[in-house]
């Protein structure tokens, strides 16, 4: 994965709102990778995407997130005066940055989860969000398979192939997803537009 230093045994891959993330057995630490930055156009703010993957406990999940940090170059370290300007956890895409110009930067956000900031402006830079179509028209269809899945369930668990836990576990995991797709959705609607152009 990107070259991480991480000791894992690789279990399985569970797939949540999108998002692959690896099930592993041990991890020593928190994996981040940090994207190289991108300058704006008059040189004076950066802009850096950030990939975090920590450790759920023993033979679990690793959560992932995705965050975007704004800084001044101005500022004698500029790891000193970062402002977090995005944050998503359960997905494992970073966002596209682009500048169009010195006071305004683009994010792509390019993979469904639970966003936690998503700020519009930081000091003289102002932060619009977009969401590629692929993304949207996936999220109209989160409903239709939630109900597609709680059927299959409900199928096998009628022909003895799982057990009223595994049933219930099954019902409680497609309805977390259905929920974080709704939520980003909600988000889409209220802070993005839907980019349809190629990345």
């Amino acid at each position: 994965m990107r070259g991480r230093k991480i000791i894992v045994f690789l279990i399985a891959t569970l797939a949540i709102g999108g998002s692959a993330c690896l099930l592993v057995a041990r991890m020593v630490r928190c994996d981040e990778i940090v994207e190289s930055p991108v300058r704006s156009p008059d040189g004076e703010s950066l802009a850096t995407s950030t990939f975090r993957a920590c450790p759920v406990g023993f033979l679990s999940t690793t959560t992932c997130s995705v965050s975007v940090a704004l800084s001044s170059r101005s500022a004698a370290s500029p790891s000193n005066n970062e402002t977090s300007v995005f944050e998503s956890v359960d997905a494992s895409e970073v966002p596209t940055l682009t500048w169009v110009n010195g006071h305004e930067l683009r994010l792509r956000v390019n993979d469904i989860g639970e966003i936690q900031v998503s700020k519009h402006e930081v000091r003289d830079v102002r932060i619009s969000y977009t969401v590629p179509k692929w993304i949207w028209d996936r999220l109209g269809t989160f409903e239709t398979d939630r109900l597609r899945s709680e059927r299959e369930s409900q199928d096998l668990f009628k022909s003895g192939k799982l057990s009223k836990d595994d049933l219930r576990a099954s019902i409680a995991t497609e309805d977390a997803v259905a929920e974080e797709h709704a939520k980003f959705r909600q988000w889409v609607i209220a802070n993005a537009t839907v980019d349809d152009q190629p990345q």
